[in-house]
């Protein structure tokens, strides 16, 4: 009978690491499937994230390509007004209520393209060479015929640059 003893001890030592297994067991697969889960839930959370810097990008540009279509129809506007003496007056008033061109420069060259800065440049340069012509002159017949044929294309160029990129997919 002086075996009898270990036994029972062995089955105990056994079922201890028994549990101790399977709790070690348990706690290293919930820590993978936890680490899964958190992994995942940072990529969609990333991606959302992407989506809504996509979603503001967009909204910001629109609202420059906006700014930018109101600035160059008001240029329009300006070169096709039929002068008379009191609306001659108003020009200048006209012209400095637009958005400043400064600052539109600096809203194109963060987010818009090359090609929409250089018909920008273009479009601002036509704009200052009016408003340079405009202070000389007491008719918009006065103002030389190549400084509002510049300020019209270099307007046609911009427009028709803008609608090409309003309806281009993002």
């Amino acid at each position: 009978m002086a075996t009898d003893w270990w036994i029972p001890v062995l089955s105990g030592g056994i079922g201890v690491a028994g549990g101790l297994a399977g709790g070690w067991m348990t706690h290293l697969f919930t820590s993978r499937r936890d680490r899964e889960q958190w992994e995942r839930q940072k990529e969609r959370q990333n991606a959302e994230w992407a989506r809504q810097r996509q979603d503001k990008l967009a909204d910001v540009r629109a609202q420059v390509y906006l700014d930018l279509m109101e600035f160059s129809q008001n240029l329009t506007l300006i070169l096709d007004i039929d002068l008379d003496s009191e609306e001659r007056d108003a020009l200048p008033d006209q012209m400095s209520d637009l958005l400043h061109p400064a600052r539109l420069s600096a809203r194109i060259r963060l987010y818009l393209d090359e090609d929409v800065l250089a018909a920008w440049w273009r479009v601002a340069n036509s704009y200052a060479s009016v408003r340079e012509a405009a202070k000389d002159i007491d008719s918009l017949e006065a103002m030389p015929r190549d400084v509002i044929k510049r300020a019209s294309e270099a307007v046609e160029v911009l427009q028709s640059l803008l609608r090409s990129r309003v309806h281009e997919p993002s």
